[in-house]
């Protein structure tokens, strides 16, 4: 289509829940990618990412550990949100807003 395209998935790696958004519209250049990755990984200071990223990054890793969490990556004309859960939290887990 002319926008690009948005495929969704899931997919289980280790102990973790791996939830792919990938876009194939506008492509992400290899140094915003690692930006936004350097950023997130971080977690304080300045960034050019404002609030919305980080702010979902932290409360995931707040609500389910630091091995959960949201980072990007490019394969080919794609750009990749991928968010990581772990499989078995113990029971529900809330995020408060």
């Amino acid at each position: 289509s002319e926008g690009g395209e948005i495929r969704i998935s899931a997919r289980k790696e280790e102990e973790m829940l791996l939830l792919t958004v990938a876009d194939s519209g506008g492509q992400m250049d290899s140094a915003t990618r690692a930006a936004i990755n350097g950023a997130l990984a971080q977690q304080e200071g300045e960034t050019m990412l404002g609030v919305g990223i980080r702010n979902v990054d932290g409360r995931i890793k707040s609500a389910f550990g630091e091995g959960s969490g949201l980072h990007y990556e490019i394969e080919g004309h794609w750009t990749k949100a991928i968010l990581t859960l772990p499989m078995d939290t113990g029971g529900e887990t809330e995020c408060a807003s």
